[in-house]
């Protein structure tokens, strides 16, 4: 029979086990300097949080996480495609995308394991000079569609 120490020892193991299990955790580096997070008719703050919502539920990046351990990804800029310019004869505004401002991601990672220690770790600026050209064609309704498709293949290319 074991003592209430070891069960309360093999009780807390288990616990602390479950929720070391691998996970994407996303951080923001002073997301108000971020070079371009903006919508038409949305605050940047209301950009950042569909853009967490929607990197969060970036396959690659999870599954990622799940095969490495934990990732921790804080985002020190986020530069969308395009830009916001005024269209038509209303002057109404709307993001033009052209390949002279391409998506650009600059981000810090890190690779927790189970224990809690840094298994490997790295700074990345990703960016794509010929997005128009290279990258899967926009079907997705998703403004950060370009944005997305950069962490996509960062993260296949581990």
């Amino acid at each position: 029979m074991l003592s209430k120490r070891t069960l309360f020892v093999l009780l807390l193991a288990s616990i602390l086990g479950a929720s070391l299990q691998a996970e994407l955790k996303l951080e923001y580096q002073d997301y108000k300097k971020f070079t371009d997070l903006d919508f038409i008719d949305r605050s940047q703050k209301t950009g950042l949080k569909i853009f967490n919502k929607e990197v969060g539920r970036l396959k690659s990046l999870n599954e990622l996480a799940a095969n490495k351990g934990s990732l921790l990804i804080r985002f020190k800029d986020v530069d969308m495609a395009g830009e916001i310019l005024p269209v038509g004869r209303s002057f109404e505004e709307a993001r033009q995308i052209t390949s002279a401002r391409p998506p650009k991601l600059k981000f810090d990672y890190a690779f927790i394991d189970a224990d809690g220690s840094v298994s490997q770790q790295g700074s990345e600026t990703l960016l794509s000079l010929d997005f128009q050209y290279t990258l899967k064609r926009a079907s997705s309704s998703s403004p950060f569609f370009y944005e997305l498709t950069l962490l996509d293949e960062w993260a296949k290319s581990f």
